[in-house]
């Protein structure tokens, strides 16, 4: 349908791919040329990009090649609204703009946990730049990040965004179970499974079933907010910030959301102070640096909260601690 020119990705923005020694098989060693067991980096430059007009002269290539539409996918970081405009700028038909903590196969810790901004600030600061520029209606704006229902899709969309992308949220509907294991090769769902004789083997019926219906039920529960809304075209609700109110958000994040800002009613101080609920317990990953005196290779996404600010209920705290369902010893919120 489309090719996409992949620059950058949110869970670990600057750097390429990172495939580990333990899942490169003879299969992938003969695939990319790589000797087996050795860690394969993919670094993050295209070596025919090197400034903006290199990039416009790939994106007429490939249309002149291809007649199809070029999409440009970058990391969302503190320059992301100028990075964005000089993409449009360069003839790109989408922007496809990925956000802290997204989904990754393996990323450096240090990496995922402290590089790149949220989905939702990078797409209300690209939409009011692209705007101010006159180069909203030359491109399509596509969030990616943390997308997972119906609500995180319509605020994006009111945000600014055209569509919204999802990865983490279908893989988990296919049977991901959040083990957290992506980079090691040893997926109990065997959806990134190594290729190896008596691997685990991804149940495809299961996944195909299981991601229409949830599919049909994220486009269906779409329907009804923009029903509630009173709005009868998905395209309608592009760039409505005036639908959207910022609860329990400061001052200057409301303000580059370019939302209304609430004050905070919540009578549980313990629940609305930024960051009490949340507790990641680091040291495994200290463990893994003695042990291997190497950075700390992690999978799947950040353990930052999916909001703009640290979480001020319990349950979105639950929402990646509770996932832990493979684990069974440091779950207990879904033990049965």
């Amino acid at each position: 349908m489309g090719i996409v020119i992949k620059i950058g990705q949110g869970a670990k923005p600057g750097i390429g791919g990172h495939l580990p020694g333990s899942k490169v098989t003879p299969v992938i060693s003969q695939v990319r040329r790589i000797p087996i067991g050795i860690d394969a980096l993919s670094p993050a430059p295209h070596h025919d990009i090197y400034s903006i007009e290199d990039l416009k002269q790939r994106i007429d290539a490939l249309k002149e090649a291809t007649g199809k539409p070029v999409f440009v996918k970058v990391a969302a970081t503190n320059y992301i609204p100028y990075i964005a405009a000089g993409i449009a700028r360069m003839g790109a038909d989408g922007i496809i703009i990925d956000g802290h903590g997204a989904g990754t196969g393996a990323t450096p810790l240090v990496v995922r946990d402290n590089i790149g901004i949220p989905i939702e600030l990078a797409i209300a600061s690209v939409d009011r730049m692209l705007r101010e520029e006159g180069l909203r209606d030359r491109v399509t704006l596509i969030a990616a990040g943390r997308v997972s229902t119906a609500d995180d899709a319509a605020k994006l969309m009111a945000l600014g965004a055209d569509a919204v992308s999802m990865g983490t949220a279908l893989l988990i509907s296919m049977g991901c179970a959040m083990a957290r294991t992506c980079h090691r090769g040893n997926c109990p769902a065997g959806i990134t499974s190594k290729i190896t004789d008596g691997s685990v083997i991804v149940d495809y019926d299961f996944a195909l079933r299981s991601s229409r219906n949830f599919l049909t039920a994220f486009m269906e529960e779409l329907r009804l907010i923009l029903d509630y809304l009173g709005i009868d075209d998905v395209r309608k609700l592009v760039g409505r910030r005036d639908l959207l109110r910022g609860r329990c958000i400061d001052g200057i994040t409301a303000k580059v959301l370019g939302i209304r800002e609430v004050n905070c009613e919540s009578s549980d101080e313990a629940l609305i102070n930024p960051g009490s609920t949340w507790t990641p317990d680091y040291s495994i990953y200290a463990t893994q640096l003695v042990r291997t005196g190497d950075v700390v290779i992690v999978s799947m996404g950040s353990r930052g909260p999916p909001e703009v600010e640290p979480p001020k209920r319990l349950i979105d705290w639950l929402r990646l601690d509770g996932a832990q369902v493979t684990k069974p010893a440091i779950d207990p919120y879904r033990r049965t």
